[in-house]
């Protein structure tokens, strides 16, 4: 059993309420969530107070393993039944979302587009006029429960001295959570014949049927096999060639995905509002009544959901030479099916296009669908401790292509065009083209049984010191051509949801790019038409490249009665070459930054530690 309890509040939680002051309406007026709203800039670094907010989770766990051994076998079995309690306090935007990208201060062409540093959000910002405006409040506790259950079997099958056979298979299940007072609210939706509908527990989507009190169907084919090999092969050299195939499934969705169905009305309020020359929006006036017979809910959620997967499969060659030397290269593919995918149905096209379902918001709708394909080559080369030294070396050539980044740490991203998921293919988020890492630790030739300063002061000053080294260097994440909507919105949507630019060139400027003002080149990327969706794939920009080179030196002082107290001084020093490494790029076509570097990570930091063991 485990429980975990975790509060945060912000610093003017119970204090002055600023937004209320400066008149913002429609948004929270609990006490506890008082503070600045978020204001969210193209330029500048958002601003906002912390979202206060209470997370009690409790886990009860009952599991059982058992393993059998013959003589060429070694078989486990096992189970787990896992009880999951979260319950959360919180309001996911309490205080209003405000989105300022500089287009309501912009001079338009004539086309009535905005023209390329012409405006600025700060502007917007300072006369009050947001681009769009987000908030959701209302249903601040929820308790979700759910049930997990995972059964087991294996075997290591040793066919032969040299050969090693291992093969299973592993099951899990996990129901979607529900809600323990049934506050849970679903946008069912039908894109063939337009129309919007909420549901809650009790009642059944009204065109896919489903009537559960999670509001979607729970997946529960969740077979997942497991194979593998070990060889050694009669050769001069001691060679070991391995391999392996794996699937595993992503059962935490289930939480997001409940989560993102709290706080919607009727429980709770919800908006998301764009403006537009009609209805122009600003601080005070953000989030104006909607008429009664609007679908306000911001969120939909498939009820049909099919969580994802992922395939893993490897092939390595190890190879000892020499004394104390090794060398492995590696092969590794990752396959990801029915990923995680981002839809906005409801976008119109044109600053005068009416959206698909005119009494809905502009809603998101999560389902699956999307995919993803990782190959990559590594070779490490390693040296065993010995004589004071262990070094050991790996480089990584890999690429990731996908249409939706959810997997592999990567942010949900809105699909642009939904009526084209094919242009949503491009390299993952987290893609890495070159990686190197290399770690070493050397004991310095002093003290007792080295080879030099073996007695005396010298010993007791020099002796065991060792030093150790981390380095690493890799291609930077790459990053994505947007552009600013204009009040009559290139495609009527703001600029949170993925609208991208045409390319028309080769943004790269080398491997690592160019300079902190001219990272790539600008002129690859252009407006597109007005009421047309950008050509450029997602993530064609490369960005910056990072090194860093971590050195440590570390004493370990012996006293006491046969040595059995000693004390560890450590001295870290990170970033030692004090290189720049950048962090941010600014990517938006039409804005005053576009094409420079917007952070920076840490410059050279060093510390010194004492830790005393008794």
């Amino acid at each position: 059993w485990s429980r975990s309890r975790n509060r945060l509040l912000s610093n003017d939680s119970f204090g002055p309420d600023i937004a209320g002051n400066l008149g913002i309406t429609g948004i929270s007026t609990d006490p506890i969530n008082n503070g600045v709203p978020l204001l969210s800039f193209t330029n500048f670094t958002d601003a906002s107070d912390p979202v206060p907010a209470l997370t009690r989770n409790m886990t009860y766990r009952f599991t059982d393993g058992i393993t059998y051994s013959r003589t060429k076998h070694s078989l486990r079995f096992g189970f787990e039944l896992r009880r999951m309690e979260n319950n959360y306090q919180s309001d996911p935007t309490p205080r209003g979302q405000f989105t300022f990208t500089g287009s309501l201060t912009s001079q338009l062409d004539a086309n009535g587009q905005p023209v390329a540093g012409t405006g600025l959000d700060f502007a917007d910002f300072l006369l009050g006029l947001p681009q769009a405006t987000n908030t959701q409040f209302g249903s601040t506790s929820t308790y979700f429960r759910s049930w997990a259950y995972v059964a087991y079997a294996q075997d290591d099958w040793r066919i032969h001295p040299r050969f090693t056979f291992q093969y299973g298979i592993r099951y899990q299940a996990t129901t979607p959570p529900i809600e323990l007072y049934n506050a849970l609210a679903n946008l069912d939706i039908n894109l063939i014949n337009p129309a919007a509908q909420v549901y809650v527990p009790g009642q059944a989507s009204p065109f896919t049927g489903v009537n559960t009190r999670a509001l979607i169907r729970g997946d529960y084919s969740n077979w997942a096999p497991r194979l593998g090999i070990a060889w050694e092969p009669k050769l001069k050299l001691k060679t070991v060639v391995r391999a392996g195939y794996s699937i595993f499934y992503n059962q935490s969705i289930y939480n997001q995905l409940a989560r993102s169905m709290a706080n919607q009305p009727p429980f709770a309020q919800a908006q998301t509002r764009l403006s537009s020359a009609t209805a122009l929006l600003t601080l005070q006036s953000g989030f104006p009544p909607q008429p009664p017979a609007d679908v306000p809910n911001t969120i939909a959620v498939n009820p049909n959901y099919r969580p994802g997967y992922a395939q893993l499969w490897n092939v390595s060659i190890e190879t000892s030479f020499k004394t104390n030397w090794l060398i492995e290269t590696a092969y590794t593919g990752t396959k990801g099916t029915h990923l995680d995918l981002l839809r906005a149905p409801n976008r119109s096209i044109g600053g005068n296009a009416q959206p698909l379902i005119p009494d809905a918001s502009s809603f998101t709708y999560d389902t699956y669908g999307a995919s993803s394909i990782y190959h990559a080559l590594q070779v490490r080369l390693q040296h065993r401790f010995t004589q004071g030294l262990m070094f050991m070396g790996t480089y990584t050539y890999g690429k990731s292509i996908d249409n939706a980044s959810s997997i592999g740490g990567g942010q949900q991203v809105v699909v642009q065009n939904d009526q084209d998921f094919a242009a949503e293919r491009g390299l993952s988020s987290f893609d890495i083209r070159h990686q190197f890492r290399g770690f070493s630790v050397y004991e310095l030739p002093f003290g007792e049984r080295k080879k030099w300063a073996k007695k005396g002061l010298s010993a007791h000053l020099l002796g065991n010191l060792r030093a150790s080294t981390n380095i690493s260097w890799q291609t930077g994440n790459p990053y994505t051509a947007r552009i600013l909507g204009s009040i009559s919105g290139n495609t009527g949507t703001s600029n949170n949801n993925s609208v991208r630019a045409d390319q028309v060139g080769n943004p790269s400027l080398g491997l690592c790019g160019g300079n902190a003002t001219n990272f790539f080149n600008r002129a690859a990327f252009v407006v597109p038409p007005t009421g047309q969706f950008g050509d450029a794939a997602r993530n064609t920009i490369e960005g910056p490249c990072s090194f860093s080179l971590n050195v440590s030196l570390d004493r370990e002082f012996r006293f006491g009665k046969d040595g059995q107290y000693h004390a560890d001084l450590r001295w870290d020093t990170q970033n030692l070459t004090n290189t720049p490494n950048f962090s941010g790029l600014s990517t938006v076509v039409n804005s005053t930054t576009y094409g420079r570097v917007t952070a920076a990570k840490s410059m050279r930091t060093m510390s010194v530690s004492l830790r005393m063991t008794f």
